[in-house]
């Protein structure tokens, strides 16, 4: 549940995917205001090291704030359901892969430019701005299957 104080703010969705098919990560994002969207963008990466994924859900916060910054918005509220987004940028984990370490790089720079109120929700759990990222984030999926056919 977003908090009253934050109702006027853009808030920004990401999500992540992994497809063992493909061995590639998807992201996804959508930027909201007052219950409509802005802005959406997705995409794909290649399993980083492994990373599955986490590649997507970093991808996505990444890719949601510098178009937050290149907007000259002053604040977003980032929603996110994995951990890992707040918990990195916040000093909260340590970054010991190449990945989370060049998040962390990436927040540490993002944060001098823009005000980011993290706020954690649960996956899959019928939230529709956070359903729709995760739709975006598997997009590439039948952008793939539409070129091989």
């Amino acid at each position: 549940m977003i908090p009253k104080e934050h109702e006027r703010t853009i808030k920004v969705f990401v999500d992540g995917s992994y497809s063992r098919i493909y061995d590639k990560a998807g992201w996804g994002w959508v930027a909201v205001f007052d219950d409509f969207a802005v802005e959406e963008d997705y995409g794909v990466v290649e399993n980083h090291l492994g990373s599955r994924n986490i590649a997507g859900e970093l991808h996505a916060a990444t890719r949601g704030i510098t178009w937050a910054i290149e907007e000259g918005l002053p604040k977003i509220v980032l929603v996110h359901d994995y951990l890992g987004i707040s918990h990195w940028a916040n000093g909260l984990w340590k970054a010991r892969t190449e990945i989370a370490q060049g998040y962390v790089v990436f927040m540490r720079h993002a944060m001098r430019e823009i005000r980011i109120t993290f706020i954690k929700i649960k996956g899959h759990s019928n939230n529709r701005w956070n359903d729709y990222a995760d739709a975006l984030s598997t997009k590439y999926k039948e952008e793939i299957n539409a070129v091989e056919s």
